[in-house]
């Protein structure tokens, strides 16, 4: 069924055209909507805790995706699945609000925007002598540098 609907107007209002389902003109429309917002493909790991809680944690049309694309669980139980996004920037609060319950593999810009904006979460959250501040106040080592120093060290790009 075509997304485009014309109706004709007379003078008591509108007449329905033969044959036409609103249930099914909505759900084409809802499809077809998602199909052009929805570019981004991510793959993504999911513990079994955030699997069971997925319709009120995320979008439905990511739930979906989630339901027909997931593999078999692995041996701690977490999922593989592909998600559609809109674009990397609006999937990274999207996909940091489910917590460690979700691992994004990529794409990799994706990874390492979620990767850099955790470090900066962590590093604005954490109490000032929780991370080493002198008493000046000038920050010494922060939870975002240490990332960092762990990426260098294992010859991985820095988050």
């Amino acid at each position: 069924m075509s997304s485009i609907l014309r109706l004709d107007v007379g003078e008591d209002g509108f007449e329905r055209p033969d044959g036409f389902e609103l249930a099914a003109h909505w759900r084409d429309c809802l499809t077809t909507y998602d199909a052009r917002r929805l570019r981004l493909q991510a793959s993504v790991r999911i513990a079994p805790r955030l699997l069971s809680a997925l319709p009120d944690r995320l979008d439905a049309a990511l739930v979906r995706a989630v339901e027909v694309s997931a593999g078999p669980p692995d041996a701690d139980g977490w999922v593989a699945a592909t998600v559609p996004l809109e674009s990397v920037g609006p999937a990274v609060p999207t996909l940091l609000s489910p917590g460690a319950d979700i691992e994004v593999l990529a794409p990799e810009e994706l990874r390492r925007r979620i990767a850099e904006t955790a470090a900066a979460v962590l590093d604005r959250s954490r109490p000032a002598a929780a991370y080493g501040r002198v008493e000046e106040g000038v920050l010494s080592s922060s939870p975002a540098d240490e990332v960092a120093d762990s990426a260098r060290a294992v010859g991985a790009p820095k988050p």
